[in-house]
């Protein structure tokens, strides 16, 4: 029997079931687990068993990690790899009683999001995306145009959401939304995409009528935006998962993982957002990091501090999730490079840890900026940003030949570390909101404060999950050096065109948790069918304490 081979006997699988073939096991006895669990990445599968479960004590008996497969065009032949991975690290074969999974191959859960009002439903439906475990390519205001419609084309979405008005409100751009997709979907071959209706209740039964008469197949949701003021993305965010496991599965081999597991097959992301929900149950506000190697995430679960509360601007979610695709340690690592070159320039400091002799000197041969901030006796914190625009800083290309996917020397470990360092406080300040002093207007003084986007002072916990926050050299001192090097930003605000501005940061004395056992995504899915055997595992794992 071939590697990847699936077989009815139920021979190393649940009885009865398609399982994987044991090719390569080693021949003894089976060991009986209760669970597996894949996350199948772009370019990782990590596979882990799990037993005990339904128990007051369950436990992770291993895990089994292999690249993905989809450039060989199946899955489940890295799915294999992984499983021989795990056979050979607990010295026997396994036998399972349930499989689930995670997935972000093949591109992940692509979308495209369609609403009225920019700071409204349309930033609603965006949340319910992004929370989902989506990777939002298009978003459109207003009534779409040819323009519109060509882009979403282009970008082959997997779903799309149609959003829009407050129940009982505006029914006119939705419909007309509605009637462009049914004319320009069937024409464009993207009649199979599915459209998820989260819009104003008043035009819901007209506008699925509209699309269902031209072949599309729509699902249904409450409104993300039922009344101003008032997100309501869970919802959404349950049918985009479901939607997801039931259309859009699609990379090569993935029909066979489907016939394998016992649940849902959930975007990775929006399993790492359900672990992080229950964590928030057992230890409160919390944001989780998860930096791989094309992108970073950032999951944040609080309220915010109730101090700035009565002074925001619009509402937020409990459960948030921003993702940062130019902030990957490998695959974007030349521009995350940039980004902390210009930075390296403004603020002249990096973590202090052995880096390497040679990548420390060409750190130090990077000339500081001369722009006004940084001039001596000036007033701190007035510097641009590390995205401003302008040519990378001399020196900074000849550190690019330190990347690597699997750091080998000193100085590739040095390298992703401080990449990984940089990405965390990249995608923290991107992820953050801030409070505003507006200016009066009168002499120059300031007027009413505001609070725009995510509030995170009321955080208590950083969490740090995915590969470079689990496994790289130095992997437990990152995440403290970025809650120091950011304590400089706080309580300070910064000159902008509109007043003075403050970014709402995780307080320096927040503390830190990882998820060593790389178990975030897969106690996500879990959750799903054993919800308390989930949150015994995260308890036991990634706060380590008894559950």
């Amino acid at each position: 029997m071939t590697q990847g081979e699936f077989r009815q006997d139920g021979q190393n699988g649940a009885a009865g079931g398609p399982s994987l073939a044991a090719a390569g096991a080693p021949r003894r006895s089976p060991l009986a687990v209760d669970a597996l669990v894949a996350d199948i990445g772009s370019t990782t599968t990590v596979l882990n068993a799990f037993a005990g479960l339904g128990t007051p004590e369950p436990v992770c008996l291993g895990q089994g990690m292999a690249l993905t497969s989809v450039d060989r065009g199946d899955v489940t032949l890295g799915l294999q790899a992984a499983l021989e991975d795990l056979q050979a690290r607990l010295g026997r074969p396994v036998r399972w009683e349930r499989f689930l999974a995670t997935s972000s191959a093949a591109g992940g859960l692509r979308l495209t999001v369609h609403g009225l009002v920019p700071e409204m439903t349309l930033r609603a439906a965006r949340e319910a995306a992004l929370g989902a475990g989506g990777i939002v390519r298009q978003v459109t205001a207003g009534k779409m145009s040819s323009a519109d419609l060509q882009e979403l084309s282009r970008v082959q979405p997997r779903l799309i959401i149609l959003a829009g008005g407050v129940d009982y409100g505006e029914r006119e751009t939705i419909l007309f939304n509605a009637r462009a997709l049914a004319e320009f979907l069937p024409q464009a071959g993207l009649a199979a995409v599915p459209v998820l209706y989260a819009g104003n209740v008043a035009a819901r039964a007209e506008a699925v009528q509209i699309l269902a008469s031209a072949g599309l197949q729509v699902r249904t949701t409450d409104n993300v935006y039922p009344r101003v003021d008032v997100l309501q993305v869970e919802p959404a965010r349950r049918a985009i998962q479901e939607l997801f496991e039931e259309h859009i599965v699609s990379g090569p081999g993935m029909e066979k993982v489907r016939r394998m597991i016992d649940g849902p097959i959930l975007p990775t992301p929006g399993a790492v957002m359900l672990a992080a929900e229950i964590l928030y149950q057992e230890i409160g506000d919390l944001v989780v990091l998860d930096v791989g190697g094309a992108t970073t995430d950032v999951h944040s679960v609080t309220a915010g501090s109730p101090e700035l509360a009565g002074r925001t601007m619009y509402p937020e979610p409990l459960a948030k999730r921003t993702v940062e695709g130019d902030l990957g340690v490998f695959a974007n690592a030349g521009h995350l490079l940039e980004l902390f070159c210009r930075r390296l320039r403004q603020e002249r400091r990096w973590p202090d840890w052995d880096l390497g002799g040679t990548l420390e000197a060409e750190l130090r041969e990077i000339p500081q900026s001369a722009i006004p901030g940084n001039a001596p006796g000036s007033r701190p914190g007035f510097a641009p940003g590390p995205g401003s625009a302008g040519p990378a800083p001399a020196g900074c290309g000849k550190l690019a030949r330190f990347v690597a996917a699997v750091p080998e020397t000193a100085e590739q470990a040095g390298l992703s570390a401080l990449l990984t360092w940089e990405a965390c406080r990249v995608a923290l300040e991107r992820h953050a909101g801030f409070r505003r002093q507006l200016f009066s207007g009168t002499g120059g003084g300031t007027g009413q404060e505001i609070v725009e986007g995510r509030d995170l002072t009321a955080v208590r916990w950083v969490v740090g999950t995915g590969g470079a926050l689990t496994r790289l050299p130095r992997h437990r001192e990152i995440l403290p050096a970025v809650l120091a090097a950011q304590s400089t930003q706080r309580s300070r605000f910064r000159p902008t065109a509109g007043g003075l501005q403050e970014p709402l940061l995780p307080p320096a004395d927040a503390e830190v948790l990882l998820d060593e056992a790389y178990i975030m995504a897969a106690c996500g899915v879990l959750s799903r069918l054993d919800a308390e055997s989930a949150r015994r595992l995260l308890v036991r794992y990634v706060v380590r304490r008894d559950g």
